[in-house]
């Protein structure tokens, strides 16, 4: 299984979405679409694409749209490490 993280900052309550694609554009999962709050903000992706199934590790594209306002970014699916292995 994989893990990433994305954080954000709003500076008014927004509109947003964020959604996930592989690097040749293939849609993966919608993480959020709703209104937030003013503050930060912290999204959780555990791997998996819509439909449950685990995706590959590797470098994935997200967008972030923030009221209608998109950017695209790169996001890391890394490995999850096993909290019962040792360090």
């Amino acid at each position: 299984m994989g893990y990433a993280m994305i954080s954000y900052h709003l500076p008014v309550s927004s509109l947003v979405v964020i959604e996930v694609y592989t690097s040749v554009g293939g849609e993966v999962i919608t993480l959020v679409e709703e209104t937030q709050e003013t503050g930060f903000h912290f999204v959780e992706w555990d791997g998996r694409d819509a439909a449950g199934n685990p995706m590959p590790h590797g470098w994935y594209i997200y967008r972030f749209d923030l009221n209608a306002h998109p950017q695209v970014r790169l996001i890391p699916l890394v490995p999850e490490k096993d909290p019962l292995a040792e360090t």
